[in-house]
């Protein structure tokens, strides 16, 4: 067992340059914008937000800047138990207990990326795979046709527990007070936390209400133009996690020596089950606040059980 890590920087990041600014009579911006060196933009809505752009003449998601900025790392401890041919049974198993985290997709404010910091895409915090081969032992008293059936018999399989990925919640009625500027997260209600928004269960119970979407937990974005135009969410990324999953495949067969174009020609049969036990596992629900979907899981991450027959003369 042990640590394996990595640290990247100088990572490709994406993030708007044209963000509108927020505008009050204390701070006008963009005084001029129509001639008149008076006239200034006092107020927000989301009809005016061309108009508090940095640059003038570009919408607010015109202007996007390809840097190099980006960061990430990984951590974990990893153990793995092998055990090597002896009996005719070989086995491996391994498990990894890791956190990794990055800055490389920009959401809400596009001028402030230290917001951005949080669990990667791909994060599986718990990952356990074994598999084996175990060639079965023939009796020793069996001889003749006995013997021929009894013979040559292996079962193989692979076995994968993991958690399951990161998901980042969004709300598109979030940030039209920035003309669109960045897609928005969530907004949170006062006294909630990122943990009130996980239901309790098992995954198929959960199915309909994976996310806890009550009016005490995701409230409606903030309010930020007398025009009820919104600002950003407050909450960060990959804030919650979907559903898990336990998968096992699982293959017998057997080998038969019966010559034909040559003496010591076999005959493989094999039987191959995939998602052997027919286990549900579930992809993530719908994350969009406001939609039909959200919280929702419509889709499996792994077929229901399939079964595979082959055979194949070897010479």
């Amino acid at each position: 067992m042990g640590y394996v890590g990595s640290y990247g920087n100088h990572l490709l990041l994406s993030h708007v340059l044209n963000q509108p600014l927020l505008a009050s009579p204390a701070l006008p911006v963009n005084c001029g914008y129509d001639g008149i060196p008076t006239d200034c933009i006092t107020m927000n809505t989301s009809r005016n937000a061309k108009l508090r752009v940095p640059i003038l003449g570009e919408t607010p998601t015109a202007l996007a800047a390809n840097d190099y900025i980006g960061l990430s790392w990984y951590h974990s401890m990893q153990a793995t138990l092998r055990k090597r041919v002896s009996r005719g049974l070989t086995f491996q198993g391994a498990y990894t207990f890791s956190k990794a985290e990055n800055n490389t997709t920009v959401y809400n404010d596009q001028n402030n990326l230290s917001l951005d910091w949080a669990r990667a895409n791909f994060d599986r915090r718990h990952r356990f795979i074994a598999n084996y081969d175990y060639q079965l032992p023939v009796p020793t008293q069996a001889k003749g046709f006995a013997s021929t059936m009894l013979t040559g018999w292996s079962t193989a399989g692979i076995i994968i527990i993991q958690s399951g990925l990161a998901m980042t919640l969004t709300d598109p009625r979030g940030g039209s007070v920035y003309g669109g500027a960045g897609p928005s997260t969530i907004t949170l209600c006062s006294g909630a936390n990122n943990a009130s928004l996980v239901t309790s269960g098992r995954d198929q119970t959960r199915l309909n209400s994976w996310i806890n979407s009550g009016p005490t937990v995701i409230c409606p974005a903030p309010a930020v133009g007398p025009d009820g135009s919104t600002g950003y969410g407050n909450t960060g990324l990959n804030i919650i996690t979907g559903p898990g999953q336990f998968n096992t495949d699982f293959s017998i067969g057997k080998t038969t020596t019966v010559g034909g174009i040559r003496e010591n020609a076999t005959l493989a049969f094999r039987v191959e089950f995939y998602n052997t036990f027919n286990h549900p596992q579930f992809s993530n629900p719908g994350t969009t606040f406001g939609t039909a979907n959200f919280g929702v899981v419509t889709q499996s991450s792994v077929a229901p059980r399939l079964i595979q027959f082959g055979i194949k003369y070897l010479f």
